[in-house]
């Protein structure tokens, strides 16, 4: 089909076909009005070229409709300008799909901004490339949201940065999964910062059970207060660090009042001495 050319009204907007939008030409396409481009049927955007996709400009993203942004291929969303993506108004991010997560470039995902990041679905966020998690912005990663930070995989959080997970509050950590908590710890916390560790660690199982991080981690025992440190009642203990190949245990735990308000100690003398959490 020869070149077709842009619409320039709402009537031409509407009369494009799916054929008659792939054949405009990508120099053509960055002259659609911000007025005009809007109007466009989101079902043409499945059929977005990606030297199209290029060619958007800062004015039309910034009006580029959820269900149009929705639509765009692959492909295409992986030629988006990091500025036109960085202008995308950030609801349109709640749309986005899991392929377009798995396409994005590194310059895409440095550009994503702190209120769009907190928009996008937690199963989007999982399909992030590993190999750009570093590339998220600080002030971005700090935006994660709860189920964001549920879906975090354990190969995406061994890639973060010290500022970034520095970031990310205790709170969100306390959502991950085990394995993904276990690569932060390991990658961050061993073997210098147990009593960092150890907060996160209490604050976790008192989320999500007493069982939530075995046998990741070691514990979940009966701790029997011999040395009488500790008020008289039932507890349970726990590893800071979590378990690794070829490294012993070490000394620092985590015990926890077996109760209902779940008190809790860490200590780094193996019980002879007990800091509360």
């Amino acid at each position: 089909m020869p070149p077709h050319p842009p619409p320039a009204t709402a009537a031409d907007a509407a009369a494009l076909t799916d054929a008659t939008f792939a054949a405009i030409d990508p120099a053509d396409f960055a002259t659609i009005s911000a007025a005009i481009f809007p109007l466009i049927h989101e079902d043409r955007f499945k059929h977005l070229d990606p030297l199209q996709a290029v060619a958007i400009t800062d004015q039309q993203a910034p009006v580029i409709t959820p269900a149009q942004f929705e639509k765009i291929p692959a492909a295409a969303f992986a030629r988006l300008r990091a500025r036109a993506l960085a202008l995308t108004p950030p609801d349109r991010f709640q749309g986005m799909t899991a392929a377009q997560a798995g396409a994005l470039t590194q310059g895409q995902v440095a550009a994503i901004t702190p209120r769009q990041f907190p928009e996008i679905p937690a199963a989007t966020v999982a399909a992030i490339p590993t190999r750009l998690i570093r590339h998220i912005q600080v002030g971005t990663i700090r935006t994660l949201t709860d189920p964001q930070a549920g879906a975090i995989t354990w190969q995406q959080a061994g890639e973060l940065t010290a500022p970034q997970e520095g970031a990310i509050t205790t709170a969100k950590k306390c959502r991950m999964t085990k394995d993904a908590l276990q690569r932060i710890a390991v990658f961050h916390y061993l073997p210098n910062r147990p009593r960092a560790l150890a907060q996160i660690v209490y604050q976790y199982l008192k989320l999500n059970g007493f069982a939530s991080l075995t046998p990741e981690w070691q514990g979940n025992t009966r701790y029997g207060n011999a040395n009488g440190l500790l008020p008289r009642g039932r507890y349970k203990e726990f590893d800071v660090f979590p378990l690794v190949a070829g490294r012993p245990r070490g000394v620092y735990r985590v015990v926890i009042s077996d109760d209902a308000v779940m008190n809790g100690w860490d200590t780094n003398h193996h019980y002879n001495g007990m800091n509360p959490l």
